[in-house]
């Protein structure tokens, strides 16, 4: 009987404190009554914790469906939570509405997802094209440094070099290396003169 905003609080206070069954319930008593997407994150979140992958999955999906302005990064959470569960192709079958989102065509975040989902299935070329995507839309040190720098930009280098490994080829994997590690220095050197 109260309202969805103190049910939302009540499942937020469960879930901090890790009693993940009593904020699903919580979430589901509220989602059987509307289309909530706070009550959609909160249980997909829970059920994450849980193990519960697949289910937290589905409702990452629905938030994407409900919340707009965030479908992108609901649809890459939803992607991810497959992923961990061993289900790449189902992930990439999300990437790709992602992808074809607005703002998903221009997103690191969704391209660093792909790249985990081919990473899993040992599609070495695949990832690297994904990753050379998601370098392509983060801002290097530099463009980004009065923002205090880009922190998707490093682990773009650090998992292309790992996958020009994958593929033997050490050179590119090295130069990868090297513009991470010219990339932590630009951000030290920024850092000492504050």
């Amino acid at each position: 009987k109260a309202p969805t905003s103190v049910l939302l609080m009540a499942g937020s206070a469960y879930a901090e404190n890790q009693q993940y069954a009593k904020a699903i319930a919580i979430a589901s008593s509220i989602l059987a009554k509307e289309n909530n997407w706070l009550a959609y994150e909160l249980r997909a979140g829970c059920y994450a914790a849980s193990g519960k992958l697949i289910e937290s999955s589905r409702d990452y999906e629905k938030c994407a469906s409900l919340y707009n302005h965030a479908s992108v990064s609901f649809l890459v959470k939803a992607a991810m939570m497959l992923n961990r569960a061993d289900k790449p192709k189902q992930a990439l079958d999300i990437i790709e509405r992602a992808i074809k989102t607005p703002s998903g065509k221009k997103s690191t975040i969704v391209y660093l997802a792909q790249a985990d989902c081919y990473k899993k299935q040992c599609r070495w070329q695949e990832a690297v094209n994904s990753l050379t995507e998601a370098l392509k839309y983060s801002k290097s040190y530099s463009e980004n440094a009065q923002n205090g720098g880009n922190i998707l930009l490093p682990a773009c280098y650090k998992e292309r070099a790992f996958c020009y490994q994958k593929l033997g080829n050490k050179a590119l994997a090295q130069a990868d290396l090297d513009a991470l590690d010219k990339y932590s220095r630009g951000i030290a050197n920024e850092m000492g003169a504050n």
